[in-house]
């Protein structure tokens, strides 16, 4: 009787070391879901578009404006990207980051004081996290970081003056704010895709001595583009 209690324990053990190891089978995920365009690995692009530039502008002491200068208009930035992606099941997460040449910026002459005031972005880049949902050969993003701009900002009497050498201000220099978006990218092919993204690149308030006068924080200034971007990714 005990031997064939044995047995049958044994049996019974057996069989449910079977079941739950085919249970496992059953619902382990894969890297990749079935049916959808794997997206990890390292891959390098491009991209091209156009954007709304903005910028607040705000004189103390009223030497150069009446009170304040806010511009907005539009403008072009074409550069390269490079990346990599990590996928688990449809969920992709990476890390981006691009460089790119601009001509985003504004320009205004004030009539009443008989200023010139300029605003420009010479080039911009930023480095970013991307998290997204992979629906067959479409990816759909979310993205944000760290932005590094480098600035020509201007407001003088003269457009012909070199910076400092009069009354006004003039600043050039590499600032750094915060940059996010949301964008759709399309697999063409085995190793290539085409994207659509919009960026949003804001840099914080900075304060500006009077160039003449050296007065303490006499202007201060700070801008922001909303981009459209349209690109291509050469997967490795």
């Amino acid at each position: 009787m005990k031997a064939f209690s044995g047995a049958i324990a044994a049996l019974l053990l057996t069989t449910s070391a079977s079941y739950a190891a085919d249970l496992m089978d059953e619902v382990y995920v894969p890297d990749v879901a079935a049916g959808v365009e794997d997206w990890s690995g390292f891959y390098v692009g491009g991209t091209v578009g156009g954007g709304l530039f903005s910028s607040t502008f705000s004189d103390f002491d009223e030497n150069i404006s009446y009170g304040s200068v806010d511009l907005s208009d539009w403008g072009f930035s074409a550069g390269g990207t490079v990346g990599m992606n990590a996928q688990f099941g449809s969920g992709v997460v990476g890390i981006e980051a691009d460089l790119n040449w601009s001509n985003l910026g504004a320009s205004f002459y004030d009539n009443l004081y008989d200023t010139d005031h300029e605003r420009m972005w010479d080039w911009y880049s930023t480095v970013r996290l991307r998290a997204g949902l992979a629906v067959d050969k479409t990816l759909f993003y979310a993205t944000a970081g760290l932005a590094a701009v480098q600035v020509n900002f201007k407001g003088d009497y003269s457009p012909e003056n070199d910076c400092g050498d009069y009354d006004g201000y003039c600043l050039e220099e590499l600032q750094f704010g915060l940059a996010a978006g949301v964008g759709v990218e399309y697999m063409v092919s085995d190793n290539v895709s085409v994207k659509v993204e919009g960026l949003y690149v804001g840099l914080p308030t900075t304060y500006v001595d009077d160039d003449y006068d050296d007065d303490v924080d006499a202007y201060a200034v700070s801008s922001s583009a909303a981009i459209v971007r349209a690109g291509f990714n050469f997967h490795f």
